[in-house]
């Protein structure tokens, strides 16, 4: 697990710089919310699930996993599909977790809150609707602080973060999640199978 596991720590040291904002601004994502979970159209690069693929590989679900996904994918309808990873808890109200929240890529690291840049070149908080409603005036207001903070990392810059321990991510096509786990998953078995 070489490249994987530097994958898995920057993503890890992301999600600990993001914590940090998502405590001192007070909008983090709701109590058991799974909405985005329930979007299949949310993408992200096969590369930020090999620590996935390969951690299920040393337990021995990978090609499990695989069956499960393939069956999963040729079931139903694609406008259909959530996240094959979440296990949902209540499907009416949109609640579910992550059935593998370490590993999960970066986009779910950061859609709930997280800075970018306008097109003027300003710094800009963007949090899901949902927190927005729920805590309109602690939005506003840290809003407007985030357009005189300093230091802070935008989304992008967290991509650039992965690009410097795995150059193969600039290369890659960013697919649905759920076919980024599939690419995930058949390279960690084919290379299994080829070391044999």
């Amino acid at each position: 697990m070489g490249g994987e596991l530097k994958i898995l720590n920057k993503l890890e040291e992301i999600s600990r710089e993001l914590n940090a904002k998502q405590i001192a601004t007070g909008l983090g994502c709701l109590e058991g919310c799974g909405r985005c979970c329930f979007n299949p159209t949310v993408y992200c690069k096969p590369s930020e699930l090999y620590p996935l693929a390969e951690s299920l590989m040393e337990r021995n679900e990978a090609q499990i996993y695989l069956e499960e996904l393939e069956v999963y994918l040729a079931n139903s309808d694609f406008s259909e599909k959530m996240c094959f990873l979440l296990k949902v808890t209540d499907a009416t109200n949109f609640l579910g977790q992550c059935r593998e929240y370490k590993y999960r890529p970066l986009l779910c690291r950061t859609f709930g809150h997280y800075f970018r840049k306008n097109k003027m070149g300003e710094l800009e908080l963007n949090v899901c609707q949902y927190i927005r409603e729920d805590k309109p005036d602690v939005f506003n207001e840290q809003s407007q602080k985030a357009k005189t903070q300093k230091g802070i990392k935008t989304a992008e810059e967290f991509h650039y973060a992965l690009m410097s321990v795995d150059p193969t991510f600039a290369r890659e096509e960013e697919l649905p999640i759920n076919l980024s786990l599939k690419k995930a998953l058949e390279r960690v078995i084919f290379r299994s199978n080829f070391l044999k």
